[in-house]
């Protein structure tokens, strides 16, 4: 009887484990479909955001291609005719190209010849104000005008300021032409080239760095520090050679000076030498006179002595002044 009721039980406990069993497999199933669910959740979006990152390159990429293109079309358009098809198709292209043409190289041309007047005027500007003056404005006017046309008129896309361009411009033609003129003409006027070159340079920078707008960024980049450097190293190295020559010049101007107080005291010199001499000879004249006739000796006799002692006199007379304006010289 006990057997019999112990046997049911074994077989319930049996049927519970089994199904424990069951649901912790089951749980387990769940657990990993779930990670497995998250992780393929995690990979489309990942893969979803890589998509639209890609999508957003390719985008800006396309945008890139069009201004390019756009570009390249404008430059085309401006530097070349469409000489295909009859010429009321073409709209007077080939006339159109003929002006900018002309007007291009007049423009260049105007500009390189107002900076070589500017460098023939800044040099000796002043003194003599109206030559080198008239130099200076014409090479001026020049250079405004061809910028006006070459920068403004002729310039492709949108017009820039032309406040800007007439700035730089001036800045840039007046700085070149200063370190151009200072270079040329530094044997003839040493110290004065001596300031233009540099300053010349330094102009020149700072205007190019005010027409490309970057004024501020250009200065404090390395580029404007080799600048600098090479304006400090060519004002000192120009102002020193032209401090030598000008100290050069004075010394052998003070010898020259020298010399020819010299030549002159020698020759005053001579010239006492010479009176006393016809001094003594106008005496021995009125010695044989006297000889004829006594009052024409004693009137001659004093004559002479008259003018041996007034010789006399001029000549110490002129001898003490040349020493007195040789010791002040020295």
């Amino acid at each position: 009887m006990s057997s019999q009721t112990e046997a049911p039980a074994d077989a319930g406990e049996s049927i519970a484990a089994r199904a424990a069993a069951a649901r912790a497999a089951a749980a387990r199933a769940n657990a990993e479909a779930a990670a497995l669910a998250d992780a393929a959740a995690a990979e489309a979006a990942a893969e979803a955001a890589a998509l639209k990152q890609a999508a957003s390159a390719a985008q800006v990429a396309a945008q890139t291609a069009a201004v390019e293109a756009a570009t390249y079309k404008q430059k085309a358009l401006d530097s070349s005719a469409d000489l295909d098809g009859d010429d009321a198709a073409q709209g007077g292209r080939p006339a159109e190209l003929g002006t900018r043409l002309a007007a291009s190289y007049l423009g260049r041309l105007a500009a390189l010849v107002g900076v070589g007047l500017i460098a023939v005027g800044v040099v000796r500007f002043p003194p003599g104000p109206l030559g080198p003056g008239i130099l200076v404005g014409a090479g001026i006017v020049l250079v405004l005008a061809a910028a006006c046309v070459t920068e403004v008129l002729l310039a492709p896309g949108p017009r820039p300021s032309i406040v800007r361009v007439l700035v730089a411009a001036f800045g840039l033609s007046l700085g070149a032409a200063m370190l151009t003129g200072g270079i040329a003409h530094y044997g003839e006027l040493p110290t004065r080239c001596a300031f233009l070159v540099p300053v010349g340079l330094l102009l020149s920078f700072l205007a190019h760095l005010f027409r490309r707008g970057t004024l501020l960024e250009g200065v404090v980049s390395w580029v404007g520090g080799a600048v600098a450097v090479l304006t400090l190293a060519s004002f000192l190295t120009l102002f020193g050679l032209a401090l030598h020559e000008t100290r050069a010049a004075e010394a052998a101007e003070s010898g020259t000076t020298t010399g020819e107080t010299a030549t002159t005291g020698e020759h005053a010199t001579t010239e006492e030498s010479t009176t006393g001499g016809t001094a003594s000879d106008e005496h021995g004249t009125t010695a044989e006179t006297g000889e004829h006739a006594a009052t024409a000796e004693t009137a001659t006799t004093e004559t002479a002595t008259t003018e041996t002692a007034t010789a006399e006199t001029v000549a110490t007379t002129e001898h003490a002044a040349e020493e007195h304006a040789t010791a002040s010289e020295h």
